[in-house]
């Protein structure tokens, strides 16, 4: 007897061979390897804005003076300058730089100082202050003085160099507005200065006189007690040539250790 193709025997066998076929195909192909992503560099932040001032490190006393300003960035800067030490001055700003007038130094081959910051502004962003020191330089020392003054009667231990000394220093305070005509001694006690100006000018001038009075003063030119006053008569007066000559009477004038 002959057997259909199609008899349930053999679709069986066909039937579980697709099944068989089916299942190979299904779970074959292997494992995929999973794709790594490329390596990422770290961003590196751009550098911090920057400012510099540029600018001599040491001036005479009442001479003009310009300080520049200079930064990291570009085109349109915004520069801030600010005075955080010193006699304050009033300086010029122009763009990146400023110039002021050095204030007047009181005392003897010594110097004082001046400190400003300056912070650059662009768009917004800002840079950290800087600053910068300055020194003022007294233009004075007992060598120029002595000349311009004549004086008798000292003891061994006042010269006449710190007589001329506190006569300058009382002349600064008289030609200078905007200084007290007082000064405090080291203990506390007080030196006045009083000027009678003869011709009413305005200014010391010739056959003017000027008083300096010690109250109880520890004198720091003098290093010692001073009593009484002393009285100056100018004699000449120059501001073309910044000198001054005088006689100074110490008739009413004493010193004590």
């Amino acid at each position: 007897m002959n057997i259909s193709p199609f008899s349930p025997r053999n679709l069986c066998v066909l039937i579980a061979t697709l099944f068989v076929l089916t299942a190979c195909g299904g779970g074959g192909g292997g494992s995929t390897t999973p794709t790594t992503p490329a390596p990422t560099n770290p961003t590196t932040p751009p550098p911090a804005p920057t400012v510099n001032i540029s600018g001599p490190g040491n001036v005479a006393e009442k001479t003009p003076v310009t300080l520049t300003g200079s930064s990291s960035f570009t085109g349109n800067v915004t520069y801030t300058w600010t005075q955080t030490g010193g006699t304050p001055v009033q300086p010029v700003a122009n763009g990146n730089t400023i110039t002021f007038t050095s204030p007047g130094v009181f005392g003897i081959n010594v110097s004082d100082y001046m400190e400003f910051t300056l912070v650059a502004t662009k768009d917004g962003v800002s840079t950290d202050p800087i600053w910068y020191t300055l020194y003022v330089e007294s233009q004075n020392t007992f060598e120029d003085n002595a000349e311009y003054f004549t004086t008798a009667g000292f003891s061994a231990k006042e010269s006449y160099l710190q007589i001329a000394e506190v006569v300058r220093q009382a002349v600064n305070r008289i030609a200078q507005p905007d200084t007290a005509a007082r000064a405090v001694c080291y203990n506390g006690g007080e030196e006045t200065t009083t000027h009678t100006d003869t011709d009413g000018n305005g200014m010391i001038s010739a056959t003017d006189n000027i008083r300096i009075t010690f109250n109880d003063c520890s004198s720091p030119v003098l290093d010692t007690y001073a009593f009484g006053y002393l009285d100056v008569t100018v004699t000449e007066a120059s501001l073309a040539n910044k000198t001054l000559n005088a006689l100074i009477s110490l008739d009413n004038f004493s010193v004590s250790d």
